[in-house]
């Protein structure tokens, strides 16, 4: 969705749908068919009936609570005897709880721990009867991966209709504390807290022209709109991850990075496609 100005007001536009980039996104996703979802009302929309792996990041002293969605194969009378949930033995920073999962369809509640940092990225993997049948991809959260930065909230005094009076900013009860645990998924902190300035005007003619001009040309940004098809704004898309912070996938300083093309920084290990 995009902003404009007309005649002092906002108005609202739809985002085109890009299928191509939808696409190009699934595809940094390591994945597999799982053949027995496929069915008729789906056969041509292949992602509903594909296991993506999820990917996540925990920072140290993290606690993170997560469901486990089980779902057995209705051709297959027999049923696993334990499915379980295991890191890797040289994983010694993170745990999870409980380690093993009930026998039943649904949605289970997990709970993964953070008590260090670590450098290489470590799996999560669920197990039925010793069977490799899902996992998370949790990415390196040492400090070569981290970014700090500063954050300040200002007030901003506005008049952008001549014709009516000036109007002043306000920040969302709550919203800066959201901001700052949301960036924390991105590993980036604000170690200096966020400073507040409570007003800054911008009422004179020159900043209003300058402001409806930016406006009216396209823009990059990191905004996110998902709540308009009811998703809660609670968290950052991988995409949002590895554009905010670059070294998050690639483990090298920014000064590395900055003057490679924009796909380099982006690029991810991309396994090939499974069915099972």
């Amino acid at each position: 969705m995009s902003n404009r100005i007309q005649d002092g007001n906002y108005q609202y536009s739809e985002f085109e749908t890009l299928e191509s980039s939808i696409i190009r996104q699934r595809n940094r996703y390591e994945r597999k068919t799982i053949l027995w979802l496929k069915n008729e009302e789906n056969k041509a929309k292949n992602y509903e009936y594909t296991y993506f792996t999820p990917i996540m990041t925990i920072m140290n002293g993290v606690v993170v609570n997560l469901n486990a969605v089980i779902k057995f194969n209705p051709g297959k009378k027999d049923r696993p005897k334990m499915i379980k949930l295991e890191f890797g033995k040289d994983c010694k920073e993170l745990s999870v709880s409980p380690s093993t999962l009930p026998i039943k369809e649904g949605e289970i509640p997990i709970t993964i721990t953070c008590s260090g940092e670590f450098d290489k990225e470590q799996v999560l993997l669920v197990k039925a009867d010793e069977k490799e049948c899902g996992k998370i991809r949790i990415l390196p959260n040492g400090k070569q991966h981290q970014k700090e930065i500063k954050v300040v909230t200002i007030k901003v005094r506005t008049r952008l209709n001549e014709n009516r009076g000036s109007k002043l900013g306000k920040i969302s009860t709550g919203g800066p504390d959201l901001f700052v645990n949301t960036l924390k998924q991105a590993l980036i902190t604000v170690p200096e807290g966020v400073e507040y300035i409570e007003e800054l005007d911008c009422t004179d003619e020159e900043f209003t022209n300058a402001y409806k001009n930016l406006y009216k040309q396209k823009r990059r940004n990191m905004l996110d709109y998902s709540h308009h098809v009811g998703i809660e704004r609670n968290s950052l898309f991988y995409l949002q991850w590895m554009y905010i912070n670059p070294y998050i996938a690639s483990g090298k300083p920014e000064s590395d990075t900055k003057n490679k093309d924009k796909k380099e920084k982006l690029k991810h290990k991309n396994a090939g496609k499974k069915e099972e």
